[in-house]
């Protein structure tokens, strides 16, 4: 049935729960990959513990043998810093009391697992989420200024105000819990399954199988999570100009549940609000929002001050959101800053194209009074991230100081993400004369582009699989850098498949082609288009974004 909004509020937020699609997508993506990769894995612990369907459950109190204690470990030691401490910590004391079974192992790797994919999870999560608190962000001011009865220009957020938002209400925990549900439903399954004597084929669909169980969890805690972040980014405009209350405004159609009929129209106090209690999400899926509650002082002196500093604007008592937004917000950029940006005059890559379309600062690098050192570039530039893809644009900062160019990444949002892209690596290897190979083999691409190209004595930026990093040849092998991780465990580490399949994801047999890339440092140097580039990523010392423990640049 097709819901009819009863106001221009209700109109933009039935269009507005679009915007849970790509979230909720990416949450049913994860699920379901982590249920496929438990099959082979789980099928392993039970062959190696003689099982074939006879019914027989005390096999689920069998230990569990050396190559299952081999398996877990890799799984964990994939895992960031604080997981693989607490998860190998419970490993080894199962290992220690001999307390390791099958069922027990089992569990283990549904957990890690799930661990494994929460990462991707985040990032992706992230990545939607950010669309949804922008918006929102907007819809706050829009209805502070309905209520004042007069417009004025505001600026979009922007990307480091969302990001910053995002960090509190969006986090590796969230997605951890996003994700658990079904892993429980995994572990129950199984252990009915082998319990009735029910052959591994026959366990292997009933995994598969929760897979229809998770899209429709997926759905609602995408929805929930979704009106949970919009309603906070509305607050964060509220709490901007001095609004401390807010009025609880329920979706009414013939869904409405009686509790959140009962608050509609209700004002609160911004410090009191419950989630569940007095502000929405009420329960799951629930499509609650709020409106700005402001006081007589409020009103008057938002209007006394867009008046009397000439930014007033007309405001219909019809004009709708979109109306709305095309009246009075700017770009992204303050005004003051966007009349001092620089802009590129020689000629363009596709990817500087892309840059300043989406309005990212360009700061031109400098030279480096004199060399660094590989261990103080290090220093400058690494530090705890977790972030998908900063990977890519730290080693470029790297291989820019090498060469002696003042570069500095801490910048995040968009910059990260087009470095990150394959299109820009493909332009990157164009205009250095870097290698690229294409295959659904990561790690066989990986090794012969590595054993072709890099040469003892030389430096290299190398990509494959999910990660980039900067790589070398010494005596005993290969070596990548790692940049990404806390002060003393940052440096150069060994390369090895098992790097190449845990650090780097690369696939050994993927459903379709993926292209990795080498590009000699040395290339780089006095290149003026890569140079251009690097501005992009260039980031002034106050304007830093890597958080403590592991937050995002």
């Amino acid at each position: 049935m097709r819901i009819t909004p009863r106001n221009d509020l209700e109109s933009n937020i039935i269009a507005y729960y679009s915007k849970e699609a790509p979230l909720r997508n990416i949450l049913v993506k994860y699920q379901n990959k982590t249920a496929k990769g438990m099959l082979t894995k789980i099928s392993n612990i039970l062959s190696a513990a003689g099982y074939n369907g006879a019914q027989d459950p005390s096999v689920l109190l069998r230990p569990a043998d050396a190559s299952t204690i081999r398996e877990l470990e890799r799984i964990a030691n994939g895992l960031p810093d604080n997981q693989r401490r607490k998860v190998l910590s419970k490993l080894y004391g199962q290992i220690g009391t001999g307390n390791l079974t099958v069922k027990r192992a089992i569990r283990d790797v549904i957990q890690f697992d799930t661990y494994t994919h929460s990462i991707d999870l985040y990032e992706g999560g992230k990545r939607a989420l950010r669309g949804v608190a922008d918006e929102a962000m907007l819809r706050g001011e829009y209805m502070v200024q309905k209520s004042v009865g007069i417009g004025w220009e505001v600026d979009r957020p922007g990307i480091e105000r969302v990001d910053a938002f995002l960090k509190k209400r969006w986090t590796q925990n969230d997605a951890t819990e996003f994700l658990k549900p079904m892993s429980k439903i995994v572990e129950d399954q199984i252990s009915e399954g082998m319990l009735l004597g029910e052959h591994p084929d026959k366990l292997s669909r009933r995994i598969q199988n929760v897979e229809e169980i998770s899209a429709v969890r997926a759905n609602r805690m995408a929805r929930t999570t979704v009106t949970a972040v919009s309603n906070d980014a509305q607050m964060d405009s509220y709490r901007k100009h001095g609004v401390r209350r807010y009025e609880f405004r329920a979706m009414f159609n013939e869904r409405t549940c009686s509790k959140c009929g009962s608050l509609d129209g209700r004002i609160f106090n911004l410090d009191d609000k419950r989630p569940g209690i007095n502000f929405p999400p009420i329960h799951p899926n629930c499509r609650c929002t709020t409106g700005a509650a402001l006081s007589k002082e409020v009103k008057d002196r938002l209007k006394e001050n867009a008046i009397k500093n000439g930014h007033a604007l007309p405001l219909r008592d019809q004009m709708t959101f979109d109306e709305w937004k095309k009246q009075s917000v700017g770009p992204t950029q303050p005004k003051k800053e966007r009349s001092k940006k620089v802009v590129p005059k020689l000629p363009e890559t596709d990817s500087e194209k892309l840059l300043q379309k989406l309005d990212v600062e360009y700061r031109p690098v400098s030279k480096l009074e004199e060399p660094i050192t590989s261990n103080e570039i290090v220093t400058k530039i690494g530090g705890p991230d977790r972030t998908a893809g900063s990977c890519s644009s730290l080693a470029l900062a790297y291989a820019g100081n090498r060469n002696g160019l003042d570069v500095t990444d801490y910048r995040g949002g968009e910059s990260r993400e087009v470095f990150s892209e394959r299109r820009t690596l493909r332009e990157i290897v164009k205009i250095t004369g870097g290698k690229t190979l294409e295959g659904t083999n990561d790690v066989k691409i990986a090794k012969q582009l590595l054993d072709e190209n890099v040469v003892e004595g030389r430096e290299y930026y190398f990509a494959a699989g999910k990660h980039a990093a900067i790589v070398r040849k010494v005596e005993t092998g290969y070596e990548y850098l790692e940049l990404q991780s806390s002060e003393d465990r940052n440096g150069f580490k060994p390369l090895n498949a098992t790097i190449l399949h845990d650090r780097f994801k690369c696939r050994k047999k993927g459903s379709y082609k993926l292209d990795s890339f080498i590009i000699d440092t040395e290339a780089m140097r006095d290149n003026p288009q890569l140079e251009r580039l690097l501005g992009y990523i260039n980031t002034k010392a106050d304007r830093q974004m890597k958080g403590v423990g592991g937050y995002a640049k």
